[in-house]
């Protein structure tokens, strides 16, 4: 369930610490510095290779469709 929330100029928020909210943050801020947003777009792309080399691994199980 996604809750939508306005916040003000100013306002600290915790984020969660997962590589898809350090990105989204570092991106929607305009205080943060080329390194840090580097290091979140990195964190970011390297949990996308895993999850597209997770599914791999399940379709290379599954290629020959009887394993269902």
């Amino acid at each position: 369930m996604i809750i939508e929330q306005d916040y003000m100029v100013g306002e600290e928020i915790e984020l969660k610490t997962d590589g898809y909210n350090l990105t989204i943050a570092a991106n929607l801020t305009k205080t943060v510095s080329p390194v840090v947003l580097t290091y979140c777009i990195k964190k970011s792309f390297f949990i996308f290779l895993t999850q597209l080399f997770i599914n791999l691994l399940f379709l290379y199980d599954f290629r020959k469709f009887d394993n269902f």
